[in-house]
């Protein structure tokens, strides 16, 4: 028997759609428990994705606020201190534009059982210091108060200036910004040294170029470029969402199978309403479009949910279960869900996955019921 179809004007279609939510309110029980499943299966796995998109263009933005290049001196395989004569070495060199020597570290807080990263900057007082936004919420800082810093080489007491904003969340949420001089003091880098260079490069052309030149100038130097730095976060995120999305595996399986039977073993009454439908002239095509509608208003409502719930479980719970694994598990990890972007091209795709993966299971069964004769039909009902 062909299939003949014909494209039904908007007045058929939403005849049909009144059809179809007339026959999902008759099986509301079994159509509501297919929903939750899959609104349960896609609020875990989009927590997965909305955290791993959102740090992924949180990491491109940090990237591209960051210099060209960054140089870093080894030792022992390790990162060292490099000295400051190599500013004006690399000055020299074309497409340099600028030469910038940090000084930075980590430094130990038994309190928090953490570390802060300690940051100097030259237009900062010796008195104040910028606070990170964790920092911040753990320690009940507010603009004004004062800071007590302790190391093994200095302790400094400041006059917290301001609190970061939680969009630096990713890069500065343990950060305490402090002058260079009581960055040194803290960290115990002596005059003439400091922790790492970056270099602003222009042309962009030029960067391979070099970071090839500068590297064979530095002994045990390495020389790290932003797409290198891109790469390593883009094989650390990719990895840990992997490891959740394996573990997300056998759900989708579960939820699928489960969707298999019960869509597949069409029920006494879905046989008959088909058989009634085909004997009173409806078309092997219209009976395919009511199911469609139907299984559509199933898909849609539930992975509509189901994106709810992870938006939910992410602002309100905070990620929980999700966020620490693709963070960290550190006691000051950044807290994504206050600056996260919602990048909606893979909310489309990952649902237009699931939606079309479900509207197939349900049609054909119906298909295969639809193409029998009624009296074939009735038989068997």
């Amino acid at each position: 028997m062909a299939l003949a179809w014909k494209r039904p004007s908007w007045e058929a279609w939403l005849n049909l759609l009144g059809y179809a939510i007339g026959s999902f309110r008759r099986r509301i029980g079994r159509n509501l428990a297919l929903i939750l499943g899959i609104a349960s299966a896609v609020g875990w796995w989009g927590s997965v994705v909305l955290v791993s998109e959102g740090l992924r263009v949180l990491q491109d933005k940090a990237l591209k606020e960051g210099p060209d290049l960054w140089v870093i001196q080894l030792q022992g395989g390790r990162p060292a201190l490099i000295d400051l004569s190599w500013v004006n070495r690399f000055k020299g060199l074309l497409g340099v534009r600028r030469v910038r020597a940090r000084v930075w570290g980590h430094l130990v807080v038994p309190a928090l059982e953490a570390n802060l990263v300690v940051w100097g900057e030259e237009e900062m007082s010796p008195e104040e210091a910028d606070v990170g936004p964790g920092l911040a919420r753990h320690l009940g800082l507010r603009p004004g108060d004062r800071l007590a810093l302790d190391s093994a080489f200095s302790r400094a007491v400041f006059k917290v200036r301001h609190i970061l904003s939680p969009q630096t969340s990713l890069w500065a949420h343990d950060a305490v910004i402090v002058s260079l001089e009581q960055a040194r003091r803290l960290l115990g880098i002596p005059e003439g040294m400091a922790s790492d260079l970056a270099i602003e490069v222009f042309p962009p052309e030029e960067i391979p170029a070099l970071a090839r030149e500068i590297a064979s100038q530095v002994p045990g130097g390495r020389v790290i470029s932003r797409e290198d730095m891109a790469h390593l976060y883009a094989l650390t995120l990719s990895g840990r969402v992997g490891v959740l999305g394996a573990l997300f595996g056998p759900v989708m399986i579960a939820l699928f199978l489960l969707a298999w039977e019960r869509l597949t073993g069409l029920s006494l009454e879905e046989r008959a309403e088909i058989g009634v439908l085909k004997a009173i002239g409806w078309s092997t095509a219209i009976v395919l479009q009511v199911r469609l509608l139907e299984s559509a208003l199933i898909a849609i409502g539930g992975t509509a949910l189901g994106w709810l719930m992870a938006y939910v479980h992410l602002v309100v719970w905070r990620g929980a279960g999700v966020a620490p694994f693709l963070l960290g598990w550190s006691r000051l990890r950044p807290e994504l869900w206050a600056s996260v972007p919602i990048d909606v091209a893979p909310i489309f795709g990952w649902s237009a996955v699931w939606i079309l993966v479900f509207v197939g299971l349900s049609l054909w069964p119906a298909w295969r019921v639809s193409m029998m004769d009624p009296n074939e039909i009735r038989k068997i009902v």
